[in-house]
């Protein structure tokens, strides 16, 4: 069982903030089919700021990978789902008609990840959306996705 805190930024060209603070957790290995396999999750609590008016809010979101075969790598790739759960929203009520959120969004996930040594691992996280944050909004005749790349630094809390 291994237990890692995770800080994770990101900043999109436009300088909007996305920072988040978490737990991730690797299940012991299990044999199936002659294959150490195993689970891995993040639990992180996140704020996004894209926008005074337009997309605040502070979420709950997990971070569920598929199961892995080699948990001893340097260097591993992941494939997942996250789920979003908004707590709380920070747009003023007169803009809500125009830009109602969804209070669950999830989408697809990958996520390269480096053990630099036995506590510190630093990882590239690419996300998007499969259901949108905001239900009835166009930019520019153009229906708003979002697409994430963020950084993600973890240290080893309990092995």
């Amino acid at each position: 069982m291994k237990i890692y805190t995770l800080v994770i930024f990101s900043w999109n060209k436009e300088s909007y903030t996305i920072s988040s603070i978490g737990m991730t957790y690797e299940t012991p290995t299990l044999k199936v089919l002659k294959y150490d396999w195993y689970l891995m999750t993040d639990l992180n609590l996140n704020y996004r700021n894209y926008g005074k008016n337009f997309y605040n809010i502070l979420s709950i979101s997990n971070d569920l990978y598929f199961p892995i075969i080699r948990k001893e790598q340097k260097l591993r790739f992941y494939l997942g789902i996250r789920n979003i759960f908004i707590i709380s929203d920070f747009v003023e009520e007169v803009f809500r008609k125009d830009y109602p959120i969804n209070n669950y969004i999830y989408g697809g996930l990958l996520l390269l990840d480096y053990e630099i040594n036995d506590k510190l691992k630093i990882g590239l996280n690419l996300y998007s959306d499969l259901k949108p944050a905001i239900t009835r909004i166009i930019i520019d005749e153009a229906n708003y996705q979002s697409i994430e790349v963020n950084i993600k630094f973890s240290y080893l809390l309990k092995n």
